[in-house]
């Protein structure tokens, strides 16, 4: 036998075959449809991540689904909050996003958010309190509140 090669492969064991078949039999396959070009990019994406193609786009798909179900449940915590408290779901889901913003400029400029949520509060508060005394805008509303009732 001239130059045959001699690698020890000696293919799959029948043991292995079974094996093989069991474990492919627990998942379904599905085609998607794309241009040569977005595979090439999804590809890469994935090659980029260190992942398999399959791997990458089912972390995608795990991660929309995810995202949706926190969505929906936020939406639903949103509602109910804004029926006990008299004011629209669109209401709350604001308040939580300004609550947010400012817990990220708090953190990159300590001591900022009692500037900004004076300005707010200045804002929506009536420039006269019943009393006729203006609210400072560095006050929280609630300190305005009190300090009304104790100027009473």
């Amino acid at each position: 036998m001239p130059d045959e090669k001699n690698s020890g492969y000696r293919g799959f064991t029948e043991a292995q075959a079974r094996a093989h078949k069991k474990y492919i039999a627990q998942f379904v396959e599905m085609k998607v449809r794309t241009t040569p070009e977005r595979r090439e990019t999804i590809q890469n994406a994935a090659a980029s991540q260190g992942q398999s193609v399959n791997a990458y786009i089912n972390q995608a798909i795990d991660e929309r689904m995810d995202r949706e179900k926190q969505t929906a449940f936020d939406n639903q915590v949103a509602e109910e909050l804004a029926t006990e408290l008299g004011v629209t779901a669109d209401e709350v889901k604001r308040a939580a996003e300004f609550s947010e913003a400012v817990d990220v400029i708090e953190a990159r400029f300590p001591g900022s958010a009692n500037l900004i949520i004076g300005r707010r509060d200045a804002a929506v508060s009536p420039s006269d309190g019943a009393d006729g005394a203006g609210v400072a805008p560095t006050e929280s509303a609630s300190d305005a509140a009190q300090s009304g009732i104790e100027g009473r």
